[in-house]
């Protein structure tokens, strides 16, 4: 069992290559000292009866861990099962392809709006997201 002041945090981080590896690490936080500390790293390879999307989620399903941080989705794309002769993203009437569609036309119309509605502050932010601020704590959220 973990101790109260400890909190543990899985990463995956994913080549971009078929031949790139893949790594798991454990990071650990003490927050009495505030600092983060790596316990692990693992390459995940391709077992005997899994390929390497298999494996990692075997490893997700099996871990006792309450939180995972990967930087791609842990779900197939709806288009992976799909039967039907492909119609195009703009005639999908699949529920997931059409909310992921939705989504996107919002996001780009609130960004478009900003963007006209005060262009220098716009690209002022644009900026500011894409720095490190190192006296601020990758916990806090803004």
């Amino acid at each position: 069992m973990l101790s109260e002041n400890r909190k543990s945090i899985a990463g995956l981080s994913l080549g971009g290559g078929k031949k790139e590896n893949f790594f798991f690490c454990l990071l650990e936080f003490y927050q009495d000292d505030g600092r983060w500390f790596l316990t692990s790293l693992n390459q995940v390879k391709e077992e005997a009866n899994l390929n390497q999307d298999e494996a990692i989620m075997s490893w997700v399903e099996g871990s006792s861990l309450k939180q995972l941080l990967v930087d791609f989705p842990l779900s197939k794309p709806p288009c992976e099962t799909c039967d039907l002769v492909c119609p195009g993203i703009d005639s999908c009437h699949h529920p997931v392809v059409h909310d992921v569609k939705s989504l996107m036309k919002n996001i780009l119309e609130e960004d478009s709006h900003r963007v006209k509605e005060n262009p220098k502050r716009y690209e002022q932010q644009r900026v500011d997201e894409q720095m490190v601020h190192h006296s601020k704590s990758v916990l806090d959220k803004d």
